[in-house]
């Protein structure tokens, strides 16, 4: 079992780490503890972002340019 201990994201450095986490496990077998954990980090990680990251309006071409920066695609 490689389960992470999951808290609160109060921190960028624990977003980055969340969300390192959330690739890892991404595509993890429905009822499996890694998809329970995928469930939570998601949630986690959404509520940490709307609390702290203003994306304010974007046109189509800045969303994509701002997730391949985000995701280093």
């Amino acid at each position: 079992m490689n389960m992470t201990a999951i808290h609160p994201i109060r921190t960028e450095n624990d977003h980055r780490t969340a969300l390192a986490r959330i690739r890892e496990i991404f595509h993890a077998p429905d009822g499996s503890l890694e998809a329970d954990e995928l469930e939570v980090l998601t949630i986690l990680v959404h509520d940490y972002e709307q609390r702290n990251i203003s994306l304010g309006p974007s046109d189509p071409v800045g969303a994509i340019r701002f997730a391949v920066a985000r995701f280093g695609l």
